[in-house]
């Protein structure tokens, strides 16, 4: 699968956002942010890391 996947781009995948060091308006005080796939939290100018946990569950429809 490695050879498969250097270099191509699956019909499945998804982009979180593009370019790097994303500045919004009111920005970080920790600096630059590199995804939005993920929660940024400050406090007292420090960043705090945040647990994610992503799901995923497939449904099947079936027709009426």
């Amino acid at each position: 699968l490695s050879t498969y996947y250097f270099g191509h781009h699956p019909a499945n995948r998804i982009e979180f956002s593009r370019g790097r060091d994303i500045m919004p308006v009111p920005g970080p005080k920790t600096g630059a942010i590199s995804f939005f796939a993920y929660p940024v939290l400050e406090e007292n100018e420090k960043r705090i890391p945040v647990k994610v946990k992503f799901t995923f569950q497939r449904e099947s429809f079936s027709e009426i």
